[in-house]
């Protein structure tokens, strides 16, 4: 790995060590240390942003106090978020990490700094972006009244439930960078109902065919990050049929016959690594930055 690629830091390809963290999928951790980083990174300016908060960042303060309060951030403007994503043309996508660290430290609800400094500039820019999501009526900046997520309403945070907050931070932002990737790999302008032909496309990934968002919480682990193999197979087959489209496809990925609930444990293993390993690389190719893919269902 050339040592640009370390940023803060942090090699962003592997997750912040916390006890609330999800553990990685073993597919997914083998693309993730398998990504070719000898050339040197993007400029920052380059890099591709967070549709979702990385859960790295959520966890990342070094008080119990301040992760907290990120964590309780994220989830008051979340509800209004995920509603403008799925806005066409909307602003809320992409934000740099440091908006994000902008936005859960609180710096929206403050004075914006006068001048044209590099920090005033960026706090204009985040209160702009941000404050989209505060017009709209699921918003609630009143730090002091419960949060509704799912079937929770947290006055603070829970903190069994926090390893699933994460989990579905995981989930959310691999459903908006899967779809990202996939408008600029397989564009499909002025082409008649070409966004719902995509998401029909891009949905049969997930249990429930819930590309947008997660409609309630799952009472074990589906899709992608099912225990066992052939409880997978579904999903690993509909993230294959997306990235058979895509330019460069692996031919061991174009060839070998589809999966089936018969196949062996090998040969679901060996396609989900290959799958993976692809959908890493070429994000990284992209967007110069580390994807956030799925991790496993906190027990």
């Amino acid at each position: 790995m050339h040592p640009s690629h370390t940023r803060g830091g942090r090699d962003k390809f592997e997750d912040k060590t916390h006890a609330w963290m999800p553990s990685t999928l073993t597919a997914w951790r083998f693309a993730m240390e398998s990504v070719d980083r000898r050339g040197a990174a993007k400029l920052s300016a380059d890099l591709w942003g967070y549709w979702i908060p990385e859960p790295s960042l959520l966890i990342g303060p070094q008080t119990e106090e301040r992760i907290e309060r990120y964590l309780m951030n994220w989830l008051r403007v979340r509800e209004a978020w995920l509603y403008l994503l799925a806005l066409p043309d909307t602003p809320a996508t992409r934000a740099a990490p440091q908006w994000w660290r902008d936005y859960l430290q609180g710096y929206t609800n403050d004075s914006t700094p006068e001048g044209n400094s590099r920090r005033a500039l960026r706090i204009a820019k985040v209160k702009e972006i941000f404050c989209r999501a505060f017009l709209m009526e699921d918003f609630d900046e009143d730090v002091q009244r419960p949060v509704k997520w799912f079937d929770h309403k947290l006055a603070s945070l829970d903190h069994a439930l926090a390893p699933l907050i994460l989990w579905e931070a995981f989930e959310l932002g691999f459903r908006y960078e899967l779809l990202a990737m996939d408008r600029v790999l397989v564009p499909m302008h002025h082409e008649p109902d070409a966004d719902a032909r995509r998401e029909v496309v891009l949905a049969r990934v997930f249990p429930n065919l819930d590309l947008y968002r997660l409609t309630s919480l799952p009472s074990s682990p589906a899709g992608l990050c099912a225990k066992v193999p052939q409880a997978r197979v579904r999903s690993i087959e509909g993230l294959r049929s997306v990235v058979l489209r895509w330019p460069f496809c692996p031919q061991d990925i174009v060839t070998t016959p589809p999966l089936t609930s018969a196949s062996n444990d090998a040969a679901i293993e060996t396609m989900e690594r290959a799958v993976a390993s692809f959908y890493v690389q070429t994000f990284f190719s992209l967007s110069g930055r580390a994807p956030l893919v799925p991790h496993a269902f906190p027990a």
